[in-house]
């Protein structure tokens, strides 16, 4: 049997190891939310972080039927230049110019313009041209009209087979100006063309064009 002295001993010993009441646990949690603006958000919450947009890709295609876009109205940001177009691989690959000559036909001359969509997706616009006859094309035309009013304009370009061409449609809203990234056309070249530069006729696409593989 326990002596009383070695009951007081015990009874000191399940106070204090005793665990806390449910109420004090529950009050600590809730301490945490109790300003609960400090947790928010604030709207321009994305300015307040320090980070800047690397540009890893620049696709080289024709804007979608289904978005806006605009054209940078400045002519070192556009090229006349050769590219050779693999249609079945949708794929752009441009051309040294000493290669023009040895491949005649399988290259056309477009127009690079930089463009950009509402969601600042950046991408260069190749824009057929004539031919080195001259001869009218209401594609090329009309194409290239339709970039001239995305100078100043938001707008969308939709193929129409029954014109024959392009149809260009303004936005109905007041849209915000473009943000164009602080690049240089030499940059965005070289990110659009950094696998697609065609320079040798040992090049795999040639050699494909060719017949030699």
């Amino acid at each position: 049997m326990s002596t009383p002295n070695e009951k007081k001993a015990l009874s000191r010993n399940s106070t204090n190891t005793a665990s806390p009441s449910p109420d004090s646990k529950n009050h600590n949690q809730d301490s945490n939310f109790q300003d609960l603006e400090s947790l928010r958000l604030s709207q321009d919450f994305r300015d307040d972080i320090d980070v800047s947009k690397v540009l890893v890709q620049v696709p080289v295609r024709r804007p979608s039927r289904q978005e806006f876009v605009r054209v940078y109205d400045d002519e070192k940001y556009r090229m006349d230049t050769s590219i050779l177009e693999l249609k079945a691989e949708r794929q752009h690959y441009l051309l040294a110019p000493s290669l023009r000559d040895a491949l005649t036909g399988d290259w056309c001359p477009v127009r690079l313009v930089t463009t950009i969509n509402r969601l600042g997706v950046l991408f260069l616009w190749p824009l057929k041209l004539t031919g080195p006859y001259g001869q009218s094309n209401p594609w090329y035309e009309t194409g290239i009209e339709a970039a001239n009013l995305a100078t100043s304009n938001w707008i969308k370009v939709v193929a129409d087979m029954n014109l024959g061409g392009y149809q260009s449609f303004a936005a109905k809203a007041d849209l915000p100006e473009p943000v164009w990234p602080e690049h240089t056309f030499q940059e965005l070249l070289e990110i659009a063309f950094r696998d697609h530069f065609i320079d040798t006729l040992d090049h795999p696409v040639v050699k494909q064009l060719l017949g030699e593989v």
